[in-house]
């Protein structure tokens, strides 16, 4: 994804070249000195609009081309940068500075491989170009977090207190994430719930996606013969970067029981230190069910890195959810931790406390391991 960071960066390095790089066609061009001003202050699409104009009446001039695909990308509009900035690319192989646009948008648009080769053919043009040196670096560091197939797998075993009697119940959840490219993951998932008079298997399979704006996210479940947990939903959501420190969300989800089909939507804010080191989640969860009927209700969470391989979080809740068709009032509570157990495997640990009004009470505790494929 586009990192605000590299952004500035390149916006800085583009601008300061802008009048010396230009051509005549378009330094004497009105249009010109208008889109790079409206480029300046962010206006993305007057800028677009104008150096497209220019650049269809001279399609042949590779610098101008090289300002139409940057302002795409800075725009977020990878696909087209590219297009545009291959065809600069195609007009003069040896322009450094169109090697750099090109690889920068490649980069932002997770195509890793691609940008490293157009990298490394910048570097040969041009060795000492600190910009070179700057790319190198982000394409290094996005290699290195660049997304894995992992396995998640957890057992959780419940005591249960339902009136005057006891009961234990498990719940094994294993998912297994693939990526599909740089900013797309598939995921698919089993979790089977024991509850010693009956078993639920719940089968999922979600999509995330990133792209310049923030991420966003569609899945579906469903589960065969259920008991308690909901034959099938329907979820969706996204997540926008507001701040540099503030992020907003919104998931919905549509699910059907037996007796009653809810309607959930969770608008959320999370703010975070600007080293990730701390963040606190704040939901409301709103939930329509039976006539309609409105229930409100909230969760919260919050993240703390302990060291830079140790992660604690806690959190707590009061909802309405549904079990076997019946919305009833939750109150939860969690704490945890999860450590590393080696480059590959993490462990994490959860203790929480739940209590389903006129239902039952349940503290569970839970082991999970976080395996990651590849190197």
């Amino acid at each position: 994804m586009l990192k605000s960071s590299d952004q500035l960066r390149l916006l800085a390095a583009v601008c300061f070249g802008v009048t010396v790089l230009a051509s005549p066609a378009w330094a004497t061009d009105d249009r010109f000195s208008t889109a790079v001003a409206a480029r300046e202050r962010g206006d993305y699409a007057v800028a677009i609009e104008l150096f497209s104009q220019v650049a269809t009446e001279h399609p042949n001039d590779a610098d101008g081309l090289r300002l139409l695909g940057t302002t795409l990308a800075f725009a977020h509009h990878y696909r087209e940068a590219i297009t545009v900035l291959e065809r600069a690319h195609d007009l003069s192989p040896r322009d450094e500075d169109i090697a750099i646009a090109l690889s920068r948008a490649l980069l932002w648009s997770g195509k890793l491989a691609a940008a490293r080769s157009l990298a490394a053919d910048a570097s040969g043009i041009e060795p000492a170009n600190p910009d070179v040196r700057d790319l190198s670096a982000s394409i290094s560091a996005a290699e290195r977090d660049a997304p894995r197939a992992a396995l998640d797998v957890t057992e959780t075993l419940s005591r249960v207190s339902i009136g005057s009697s006891r009961a234990t119940w498990s719940e094994t959840a294993a998912t297994l994430s693939v990526p599909l490219d740089a900013l797309t993951k598939i995921s698919a998932g089993v979790d089977i719930e024991d509850r010693a008079t009956s078993t639920d298997t719940r089968l999922s399979l979600r999509a995330d996606r990133n792209f310049g704006f923030g991420s966003a996210f569609i899945g579906v479940t469903q589960t065969p013969a259920a008991t308690f947990r909901e034959r099938w939903s329907i979820l969706s959501g996204v997540v926008i970067p507001i701040k540099p420190f503030l992020l907003g969300s919104i998931e919905v989800r549509r699910a059907h029981y037996d007796l009653v089909d809810v309607t959930v939507i969770e608008p959320g804010l999370t703010i975070h230190s600007l080293q990730d080191r701390w963040s606190v989640t704040a939901h409301s969860v709103n939930l329509w069910g039976e006539g309609a009927r409105h229930h409100l209700g909230w969760s919260l969470r919050g993240n703390y890195a302990l060291s830079s391989a140790v992660q604690l979080f806690a959190g707590g809740a009061t909802y309405s959810d549904t079990e076997a068709g019946m919305i009833r009032r939750v109150d939860s509570a969690f704490v945890g931790a999860a450590v590393p157990i080696s480059a590959r495997l993490r462990l994490q640990i959860v203790a929480d406390h739940e209590v389903r009004r006129t239902s039952y009470t349940r503290d569970g505790i839970g082991l999970g391991l976080h395996w990651r494929f590849g190197p």
